[in-house]
């Protein structure tokens, strides 16, 4: 089930990034779940910023920076379990 559900969020995720990038070719098929966040999507400084408080308002939940790391950005994947499991953690 919880397989199931990081499912659900990387698709809600990579079209959030898609609405973020606004290109014509960035699709939900074309973003890989072990793409880099920063390195392989491009976003800089401010469109970073723009996904984490889109993510924080398409799943209502609210970041705690002080356990939010670089790390989280190393894949899509990396970045939809951290999500999954603040999730949780505050349900």
């Amino acid at each position: 089930m919880e397989k199931q559900i990081e499912s659900s969020f990387i698709v809600l995720v990579k079209k959030t990034i898609c609405e973020i990038k606004k290109d014509p070719e960035c699709t939900i098929d074309s973003i890989r779940d072990d793409m880099h966040i920063l390195d392989d999507i491009g976003f800089d400084s401010l469109q970073l910023l723009d996904f984490v408080l889109r993510i924080e308002e398409v799943f209502d939940i609210e970041f705690d920076f002080e356990d939010f790391d670089y790390s989280h950005f190393n894949s899509i994947e990396t970045f939809t379990r951290f999500t999954v499991k603040h999730i949780k953690a505050f349900s």
